[in-house]
């Protein structure tokens, strides 16, 4: 789904759905039938490098959906591109699941292979940690929150311009 290794999210329009399909010695499949499916499910950002870290994603699709994908034959190289069109979600971060199958010249067996990739405009997260339960907090207690903003690539940046409010709930 994309060109290399991907550590945070990409963006849409660099979203590649590629299908390479080779025989079992090594030569290309080539004039074989593809089909594929792709599901979009709401995003849950979590980040290795990050694992105490919990960041909202508040433009998350809502509901998952799965889509059946036009059917398609490889190429002289055993290749086949996909068109997901995910322009229809540009402004939408979501769990992107994609399975495809390729099938032998002549019968209906068949090899699969899935690939999961976190898709999303946003140029930023932002991740909070915090140094205890925000759900209850005993009066005249403290907490502290750190927050972290990151890129893309899972690396963290200066961010400005970011606005905080504390919510307040007496019982």
């Amino acid at each position: 789904l994309a060109k290399a290794p991907v550590k945070g999210w990409i963006a849409p329009e660099q979203v590649e759905a590629k299908v390479k399909a080779m025989h079992l010695f090594g030569a290309p499949a080539s004039g074989r039938r593809v089909t594929a499916e792709m599901t979009l499910s709401p995003a849950y950002a979590a980040f290795e490098q990050y694992a105490d870290y919990r960041f909202r994603i508040t433009n998350s699709l809502s509901d998952s959906s799965t889509e059946e994908l036009a059917e398609s034959q490889t190429d002289d190289n055993g290749e086949t591109s996909l068109d997901l069109r995910l322009d229809r979600y540009a402004a939408s971060t979501y769990r992107l699941s994609l399975l495809a199958r390729v099938f032998e010249a002549e019968g209906g067996r068949n090899v699969a292979a899935q690939a999961a990739q976190l898709v999303s405009s946003l140029d930023y997260l932002v991740g909070a940690k915090t140094d205890g339960d925000l759900g209850f907090v005993q009066r005249n207690a403290g907490r502290s929150v750190n927050l972290i903003a990151i890129d893309a690539n899972a690396k963290k940046i200066a961010v400005g311009n970011l606005k905080a409010a504390i919510i307040e709930r007496r019982y």
